[in-house]
C-alpha cells in the first residue's frame, strides 16, 4: 500500500504529550504515575508481554471471554490517553478490597481532570464477527484519515485501535463535541465503539510489532455542536370577544393543521398550533 505524505504537524512536536497511567487492572483509579506519549508508543511495540498478548488472541479465537478478560486485568497496562488526571480531592474515599465494586465517586473520573492532551482515541473490536479484518482496516484508517497519530491492533488482534489529533478541549462538554463529530464519520464501519466519548475512559496496552505511526499528521477540528433552541417571536394577544364565526374559521384551520402533523415532522406544527 501506498499511504498519503502526512502534513501539518509532525510527531517529534507531541512526543512529550503527558497523560496519566493507572498499572494493571481497570479498576484501579489513581493514577501511579504520568507518561508520555513517546513512552506509550515504546510500550506499545515492546516484546517483554508477547507472549501474554498472544494468549490474549488466542482467547479471542477460542471463544473464551472469561480467560480473555482475566489476562487483560491482570497483566495489560491502562492509560487515559486524552487526560492527565489530577490531584486527589478531598471527600472523595478509595477504593478497599471489599467495597471496590460499590458505586462511589473514583479519583478517574470527570471531577479530577487536569487538563486534556489534545488526543482522541477511538476503538473498533470483534470485527471478524463481521467479515473485518482488523490488519486491513488498521491500513484503510491510516490511509483515508490523516488526523491518526498511531493505529494499532487491539489487545486480541481482532480489533483496531487508534489516536487522532484534536485541539485541547476546554472541558468535557467540547471534547465530546469532536468526538461526535468523528462518530459522524466512523460509526458506520462495524462495532465502532461510541463509549470512548469518555475522556477518562480506560485504554487497554496492546502489542503490535508494526502499528501505523504518522511522522506528520493534521488536526481533526471539525465539532458537533447542540442545536440552539428555537427563537420564537412574541405575539399580541388581541382583546375582546369573538364572534362564532370567527371561532369557527379558527378551528377549522387548527383542524386542517393537524391533518398534516405526522410523527416525522409534529415537533414544529404543533408547537406553531400552541
Amino acid at each position: 500500500h501506498s499511504f498519503p505524505t502526512r502534513r501539518s504537524s509532525d510527531l517529534s512536536q507531541i512526543k512529550d504529550i503527558q497523560f496519566s497511567y493507572f498499572g494493571t487492572g481497570v479498576y484501579n483509579v489513581k493514577p501511579k504515575k504520568t507518561v508520555t506519549l513517546d513512552y506509550f508508543l515504546r510500550e506499545l511495540i515492546s516484546e517483554k508481554n508477547k507472549t501474554v498478548y498472544e494468549q490474549i488472541a488466542k482467547a479471542e479465537a477460542d471463544g473464551d471471554t472469561g480467560l480473555k478478560a482475566q489476562l487483560k486485568q491482570s497483566v495489560t497496562h491502562v492509560y487515559t490517553p486524552c487526560v492527565l488526571i489530577g490531584d486527589y480531592k478531598p471527600g472523595i474515599k478509595e477504593y478497599s478490597d471489599k467495597d471496590k465494586y460499590k458505586e462511589k465517586i473514583p479519583w478517574k473520573d470527570y471531577a479530577h481532570i487536569e487538563s486534556f492532551t489534545g488526543l482522541l482515541v477511538v476503538d473498533f473490536d470483534h470485527l471478524k464477527d463481521y467479515g473485518i479484518k482488523a490488519s486491513e482496516l488498521k491500513e484503510a484508517l491510516f490511509a483515508a484519515y490523516d488526523c491518526f497519530i498511531v493505529v494499532w491492533l487491539s489487545p486480541s488482534h481482532n480489533g483496531v485501535k487508534g489516536l487522532i489529533s484534536i485541539p485541547k478541549a476546554s472541558n468535557v462538554e467540547d471534547f465530546q463535541s469532536y468526538f461526535g463529530a468523528i462518530a459522524n464519520e466512523l460509526d458506520t464501519i462495524q462495532e465502532f465503539d461510541p463509549t470512548a466519548k469518555n475522556p477518562t475512559l480506560s485504554l487497554f496496552q496492546s502489542y503490535d510489532p508494526e502499528p501505523l505511526i504518522a511522522e506528520h499528521f493534521t488536526t481533526w477540528t471539525k465539532k458537533i455542536t447542540k442545536p440552539q433552541p428555537q427563537q420564537i417571536a412574541p405575539m399580541e394577544i388581541p382583546r375582546g370577544g369573538r364572534t362564532s364565526r370567527e371561532k369557527e374559521i379558527v378551528l377549522k384551520s387548527i383542524a386542517t393543521m393537524f391533518s398534516h402533523v405526522t410523527s416525522a415532522n409534529g415537533h414544529d406544527p404543533l408547537r406553531k398550533l400552541s
